[in-house]
């Protein structure tokens, strides 16, 4: 195999040497980093979760929402060769529960508030205190989760949720100023055969399963599918699919990774709206989306909240999820420009 589709960590960092100076990552907080910047960004987290006990083979759940953050911790925790277990955000608490205990997590990494589609944000309190009583005592200790040892919490609630008295717990900031302080990342030995991340299914036919993915099936696969989409690094990839799926995080920034293009993170959650004011204000070349996401956004379109200018620099982009109708692939090529859409 070719050393470069051999492990997730060596690649990126040759693609952050040649490509420093163009902005790939963006987010709904109008964020913007280079491959660069990204990349000593997460050397920065590895170094603050390895101090506080995130090593190679353990398994950190991660439960974001599409942001900075999570592209982040997910480059961090594969340079350790940690394995990142990315949870539904809108998981409840007998859900996280289930999945910490299922695989024995020794790490969690979640927000103080979950975004979510066409409704209010979600506070996350109330489940942080079923899981730790005594958060805001000095020790963290679980009875529902026995092999959790450490929880990091990104504010993302614009000061709604206040945390300063949950001793409990460390905060992702500081976490990530910690790691600033050292040079050195800790030196992991990385095997392209690593188990690295373990998804679990949707258990639309039984319950969830958790599929294990390794470093060599994360990276061909996200490669596969930025060359069969011809992607280069003038393009900008849409991303509103969730990056605690597959499809956002393989098809998404694994592909765009692999090609050195920029790609967008609307919102934390799914918002038609924003979705296509992003595809407009940053001139994206490539939009994905579930068939309801398609729908949603032709619906603003139709009606004329979102005006019909500005997408003519679509060509391509993925429509997965489900069947996809003839009259809905016609008109995203209509309407959108997605002449190269693949199903």
């Amino acid at each position: 195999m070719d050393q470069c589709l051999a492990t997730l960590v060596e690649p990126y960092r040759r693609r952050a040497l040649r490509v420093r100076g163009v902005e790939i990552w963006r987010s709904n907080r109008n964020e913007r980093l280079s491959y660069d910047a990204l990349n000593r960004r997460s050397d920065s987290l590895a170094r603050g979760l390895a101090r506080i006990g995130v090593v190679k083979g353990v398994r950190v759940a991660v439960s974001l929402g599409n942001n900075i953050e999570y592209a982040t911790a997910t480059y961090a925790l594969f340079k350790l060769g940690a394995i990142l277990v990315p949870l539904n955000p809108a998981f409840n608490t007998a859900q996280v529960v289930a999945a910490l205990t299922h695989l024995d997590a020794s790490h969690l990494i979640i927000s103080t508030e979950t975004n979510l589609p066409r409704k209010s944000p979600r506070r996350n309190e109330a489940l942080l205190r079923d899981i730790l009583p005594g958060i805001e005592s000095s020790k963290l200790e679980s009875e529902l989760v026995p092999s959790l040892k450490e929880v990091v919490v990104v504010d993302n609630s614009s000061g709604r949720v206040g945390i300063s008295a949950w001793k409990a717990i460390r905060k992702y900031q500081q976490v990530l100023m910690d790691g600033e302080s050292e040079t050195v990342l800790p030196s992991q030995t990385l095997c392209p055969d690593d188990v690295i991340n373990i998804q679990f299914t949707s258990g639309t036919t039984s319950m969830p399963k958790a599929a294990c993915l390794t470093h060599a099936s994360i990276l061909n696969n996200g490669n596969s599918i930025g060359d069969r989409m011809l992607l280069t690094p003038q393009d900008i990839v849409c991303c509103p699919p969730p990056l605690f799926h597959c499809f956002g995080c393989i098809l998404g920034y694994m592909a765009t990774a692999t090609h050195g293009s920029s790609i967008v993170f609307p919102a934390e959650a799914f918002d038609a709206a924003a979705t296509l004011k992003a595809v407009q204000e940053e001139k994206c070349t490539a939009l994905y989306g579930v068939p309801t996401m398609f729908v949603a956004e032709l619906e603003l379109l139709q009606n004329g909240t979102i005006s019909p200018e500005g997408f003519q620099s679509l060509r391509t982009g993925i429509a997965a999820g489900s069947s996809i109708p003839a009259e809905l692939m016609r008109k995203l090529h209509r309407v959108l420009n997605l002449t190269e859409l693949s199903g």
